[in-house]
């Protein structure tokens, strides 16, 4: 137990948002950060500065100072956390693990799922020198261990 850090790239809010519910249930401290490509993409803005202790809200082309989530990231005093919890775009991920953050991460994988039961392997990830199923085996992962082939 410990203050979590949650950080949002796009989509990758909803199951966030559903984890921030988790966390406050638990009466565990968090600050979210939510980043978008521009200001009319946000959702659920107002539900997260309600729940969090602390939100960051950011946009690469909104009004204001311009920065991504992972911007965002770069200036917050990261001892301050034990864990994060991060959902977005691919590339946000990969630049996320690049930063070798000094505690764990864990991702929300997002994909395509063609069967969502693990058969068709659509949705299969390189995870720990093997293939795992996003839709049956995740879908959240440590990201340390995830291989992208960038």
């Amino acid at each position: 137990r410990g203050k979590s850090l949650i950080v949002a790239g796009g989509i990758g809010v909803a199951p966030l948002y559903y984890l921030a519910q988790h966390l406050k249930k638990k009466k565990i401290d968090f600050t979210f950060i939510y980043g978008v490509k521009s200001d009319s993409d946000f959702i659920l803005k107002k539900e997260i500065k309600k729940m969090s202790s602390a939100s960051i809200f950011v946009s690469e082309k909104g009004g204001g100072k311009r920065m991504t989530a992972l911007d965002v990231l770069k200036n917050i005093e990261i001892n301050d956390y034990k864990v994060v919890y991060a959902c977005g775009p691919k590339a946000m991920l990969i630049e996320l693990q690049k930063s070798k953050l000094p505690l764990p991460v864990y991702a929300f994988c997002e994909d395509i799922f063609g069967c969502g039961c693990g058969l068709c392997l659509g949705c299969a990830i390189r995870y720990r020198g093997k293939y795992r199923r996003v839709c049956e085996d995740g879908p959240v992962f440590e990201l340390k261990d995830i291989e992208f082939n960038d």
